[in-house]
């Protein structure tokens, strides 16, 4: 159940930890974020175990639970959550929360930021206030 796979994403064995996120996912619950996010900042997670808790948020497609991972102090918190808003359907994602990205000193999150933004048309008078600040 829910219990298990939350523990599970503390699992040593990354194969567990993805099992553990794609549960997570399927299960749906919103009280699985918070652990997501927490796992989403471990450092010795690989791409596809990020992948697999990205999609988690996702599945689960609470934007306003997720929405709170923006301004987490870790970068891959916060990719991963803009990744997720931009994929969960009328998740409310703002241009200024991926602006805010748009410089961020890590790479990975910053690329995110460029991918979302570019997939944005509507956001094009935000993007020119952007670069004319620049």
């Amino acid at each position: 159940g829910l219990d298990e796979a939350v523990a599970a994403l503390r699992d040593p064995n990354l194969h567990t930890r993805r099992l553990a996120a794609e549960s997570l996912g399927r299960i749906g619950s919103s009280k699985a974020i918070p652990p997501i996010l927490e796992a989403l900042a471990d450092g010795t997670n690989d791409r596809v175990l990020d992948h697999a808790l990205t999609y988690a948020l996702i599945e689960i497609g609470d934007a306003k639970a997720a929405a709170r991972g923006l301004s987490h102090q870790s970068p891959r918190v916060r990719r991963a959550c803009l990744a997720a808003l931009s994929n969960i359907p009328d998740s409310g994602l703002e241009a200024k929360a991926v602006l805010a990205e748009l410089d961020a000193k890590d790479a990975t999150l910053r690329e995110t930021a460029w991918w979302i933004a570019s997939r944005h048309p509507q956001w094009g008078e935000q993007l020119a206030d952007y670069f004319a600040q620049r």
